[in-house]
Parts: C-alpha cells; structure tokens; sequence
C-alpha cells in the first residue's frame, strides 16, 4: 500500500502508485546547520533524500512546515501552485522549482526563499509577506495579481512588474517607500487594508497610467496625489 520507497542513493522512487496530483509535505528538521532528519510526505515517513523524483503528476505542492533542502524540487513539468503553511519557519533554500513551465500560482505566506522559481515563465498569482529580497524579481515580470504582506516594501529596484493588474497591500504591511510600484504600467487596481494604516511615500505608483481604482484610500498616510503622480485615470 505505500506509495514511497528509498533507494540506495538516496532518492525518493515509485512503487506500486505514482505520487498523486496533491503533494503535502513537511521538514522536520534538527537544525539549521545540519540539514533535514526526516521528510514527511503526504502522512508517510521517509528518510532524508536529496530531490524529490517521479513528479510528473503532481499538480499541487502543499509545504506544511521545515526547511526545504537546496534542489529538492526541480522540474515539475505539470507543477501548477505552490501553498506555504502559515508558518514562519519555512524556508525554501536555493534552487527549488525551478523550470517548472506551468506555475502559475505561489501562496508563498511568511515563507522566505532563495534563489527560487526561475525560468518558470507562467507565475501569474503571487501571495508572499517575507521580507523583500532581490530574488523577488524571479516572478516580478509576469506576476498579474500580487497579495503582500511585508512589513517594509522597498523601491522598485524589487517591483519593476509590468504585466501587474491588481495589487492588494496586507495589513502587515506599514511602509511603502518611494518608487516602490512606479511604472506599472498595467496596474489597473490596488486594495489598501480596510482598518490598518499604511505610510506610503512620494511617487510610490507613479506613473501607472491605467491605474483606475484605489479601495480604502483612507488607509494611506501621505499626499494621495504625490504618492500617485502620473495616474490620470485616478480619480479623487
């Protein structure tokens, strides 16, 4: 009946079923310098391995909690989201999911990641409220609808995102630094949380030039027509 098997070099293999569309797993982990202790997939113990094989099923990744080791996913070729628990212990170490073709979805949560997610030419939905680093640009230039949660949203050295549509700025955020989304140019609509106030610097959405609509605009401390300079379809 199991679905899972340890090879002698220490692979994940097959037998007797394919891994399924949904994939939950989770990393038990001794500690951070010395690796992963046990893998727990989809409610099955395995050992420690170094990538994860025989994926070509699965359709949906559920990380429930660890410290994904460095190249344990790789080339998921029917891959299409990845969901990250609640949890702000997960980490997705260097070069995972990367060259999976159809990913389109990432509800990445606290979740912090390095190096992850490229060449993956389809991410459209992104959710991630960890701290902005540069390899937030992995998804930058395709990403279309953008839920973010981080405390501090930086300039747009991180965010130069010209196929977003739709942002919504999470109530964890409290800072939007100059320039952070400017010249998006497809950005049509953006969502300040309702009952959370957000300070939102100068020229933070400037010149997005088809941006039509802001909810809860009450929500920004700052100069609404500085922060959103170069907006004509914007009105107030």
């Amino acid at each position: 009946e199991a679905g899972y098997g340890i090879n002698k070099i220490g692979e994940i293999v097959s037998f007797n079923k394919p891994l399924k569309e949904d994939l939950t797993i989770s990393f038990i982990n001794e500690a951070y310098s010395r690796g992963v202790k046990d893998i727990i997939i989809n409610n099955e113990k395995v050992a420690p391995v170094k990538k994860l094989e025989n994926v070509d099923n699965v359709k949906r990744v559920f990380i429930e909690g660890g410290i994904v080791p460095e190249g344990f996913f790789q080339a998921m070729k029917n891959l299409k989201e990845v969901t990250c628990g609640p949890n702000a212990d997960i980490k997705i170490l260097e070069n995972n999911f990367n060259d999976c073709p159809v990913l389109e979805t990432l509800n990445l949560k606290n979740a912090v990641f390095y190096k992850s997610f490229q060449n993956c030419p389809n991410i459209k939905n992104v959710e991630f409220s960890a701290r902005i680093a540069n390899n937030t640009r992995v998804f930058a230039e395709t990403v279309e609808h953008l839920r973010i949660g981080c405390e501090l949203i930086s300039d747009d050295r991180y965010f130069q995102a010209p196929n977003l549509i739709e942002l919504e700025i999470l109530p964890t955020v409290k800072n939007i630094e100059i320039g952070a989304f400017e010249n998006c140019e497809n950005l049509v609509s953006v969502k300040f949380p309702k009952d959370a106030k957000v300070k939102v610097g100068a020229a933070a959405f400037l010149d997005c030039e088809n941006l039509e609509f802001v909810e809860n605009i009450e929500s920004v401390e700052g100069n609404p027509k500085r922060i959103f300079a170069g907006c004509p379809k914007l009105k107030f």
